[in-house]
């Protein structure tokens, strides 16, 4: 409800400029938050209550600032590697009367003091010891950014899942998943799938399939079983190429099919081969590289991009001019970030959040203040 700009996120209420938000409300540009409320400029950030410019990643924190693997922390600013604390500025314990004058002395309502601030810390977060991963309540797993997980292997961003391997943004309830992207609330039995949910199983080989059971090589599919080949269908069943079949002939007409795809499979640009059982040719995807999140994991250069058989979009220069009253030029003006929008407005829910959070509006564009939250998580390897 009220959101706006929200990537890959459910359950919020009153969020804007969120990626991968779950169960959040009132908070603006968040990434990998869950059950967090009023926080702004986080980074995976749990069950947390009005935390401004955390680091990847902190639980149960509250009323803080610049936070980087705290646990239960509250009125804690610049603070690294702490638990169960309260009143301390940069791991030093103060009184809450010392605490309250050495934040306000920051003038962290200003710009120019958020941005001495953060050099304040980052300075001092490279003298402390740095954890290699993020991982709470992890049995026999492997990877980063986990929460309450059982042998999951090489999982990031995984949370209450069991059984998972080489698997990113899984969430609530996950069995039994292998090769996936952004799998949540009860999925199991997946494999080679993106962006599946809501109580779904054995989806194999396909894109954004929603409640529903035994789909593949299918996209944008709701409330469907026992389909093949099928795009943008709602309630269906027992469907080839998005045409109707009795349960007889379907199932009939897809052991053929694979067969087909088994004897003859699909040659791409690179002459890599695609028979039954491997995910769409990259060649497929109607986006280049550098427009995807790809780029932000795993960034290459158009050079490599073009050898990889991947598309590259060219950036376009473009002189923004006078703006108008109300937008904004992006201080990295397109230097540092292929999708930067040089431009930008302030709506009307974020100025009311600064205002009542008494925080200085952002100097970067929507995507700009998004890369720099990727920037800082350790790599998805």
């Amino acid at each position: 409800k009220d959101c706006y700009m929200a990537i890959e996120s459910s359950f919020n209420e009153n969020i804007a400029y969120g990626y991968w938000m779950q169960h959040c409300k009132d908070s603006m540009d968040n990434a990998f938050g869950t059950r967090s409320e009023l926080c702004y400029e986080t980074n995976a950030a749990f069950d947390s209550f009005k935390v401004r410019y955390s680091y990847p990643a902190i639980y149960e924190c509250r009323d803080s600032w610049f936070l980087k693997y705290c646990t239960d922390c509250q009125n804690c600013f610049g603070c690294m590697n702490l638990k169960h604390k309260q009143h301390c500025f940069l791991n030093k314990q103060l009184s809450k009367g010392e605490y309250e004058k050495s934040v306000k002395e920051l003038n962290l309502d200003s710009r120019d003091g958020i941005e001495r601030a953060a050099k304040i810390v980052k300075d001092f977060y490279l003298t402390q010891p740095h954890r290699a991963v993020a991982i709470i309540n992890g049995i026999d797993s492997t990877g980063n950014y986990m929460t309450d997980v059982k042998r999951c292997r090489s999982c990031f961003f995984a949370y209450n899942a069991e059984d998972c391997k080489y698997s990113a943004h899984v969430l609530n309830n996950i069995h039994d998943c292998y090769d996936v992207d952004t799998a949540g609330e009860g999925s199991e039995l997946l494999y080679e799938s993106l962006n599946t949910a809501l109580s779904v199983s054995r989806i194999y080989f396909s894109n954004r399939c929603w409640t529903g059971y035994e789909i593949e090589y299918s996209e944008s599919i709701d409330d469907c079983f026992s389909c093949f080949g099928c795009i943008s269908l709602k309630n269906k069943s027992y469907c080839i190429l998005n045409k109707q079949y009795s349960k007889e002939d379907y199932e009939a007409l897809r052991k053929k099919i694979i067969e087909e795809m088994r004897a003859n499979p699909y040659k791409d640009t690179r002459g890599i081969l695609y028979s039954y059982g491997e995910f769409f040719p990259v060649e497929f995807s109607p986006f280049a590289y550098n427009e995807t999140i790809a780029h932000e994991y795993y960034p290459l250069e158009k050079k490599q991009v073009i050898v990889e058989g991947f598309k590259w979009k060219e950036k376009k220069e473009s002189d923004l001019g006078s703006l108008p009253k109300d937008v904004f030029a992006c201080d990295h003006g397109g230097q540092c970030n292929d999708n930067c929008a040089r431009s930008f407005r302030l709506i009307s829910a974020e100025l009311k959040f600064y205002s009542d959070m008494n925080l200085p509006p952002p100097n970067l564009c929507p995507n700009c203040r998004h890369s720099e939250r990727v920037r800082v998580l350790n790599p998805f390897q």
